[in-house]
């Protein structure tokens, strides 16, 4: 791997775990349609849902795969596939949010699209 590709994986990996620190201290809306602020239950829902996967979106994988004694079959593997998946539904998940939080017309995403891939 560049330089250069190490340096965006590292920029990336930083960018999630700030989103997984602010993650603790943003509101959600429960099943009643109801804001919650309180932190400790902000905490816990965290916890059971999104925080597992987020924080396995993080892991350096990369770095394990430069390792000298890795199998160098794994490198081809599916398990790039896997973290790709997990990082885009990740970013699906940001787009989401800041788009509840600032409506349809938010000029973030006036020229934004995801395709299906078709």
């Amino acid at each position: 791997m560049t330089h250069f590709v190490i340096s965006m994986y590292n920029f990336i990996d930083a960018c999630f775990f700030i989103d997984i620190f602010l993650t603790f201290f943003t509101s959600y809306t429960d099943l009643s349609k109801k804001e919650i602020i309180n932190l400790k239950k902000i905490a816990r829902n965290y916890v059971r849902g999104w925080f597992f996967i987020d924080i396995f979106s993080i892991f350096p994988f990369e770095l394990i795969l430069e390792l000298p004694n890795f199998n160098g079959l794994l490198r081809i593997s599916r398990i790039w596939r896997i973290i790709r998946l997990i990082r885009m539904i990740r970013l699906f998940r940001i787009y989401k949010y800041i788009k509840s939080k600032h409506g349809e017309g938010h000029s973030i995403f006036e020229n934004l699209s995801i395709s299906s891939g078709s």
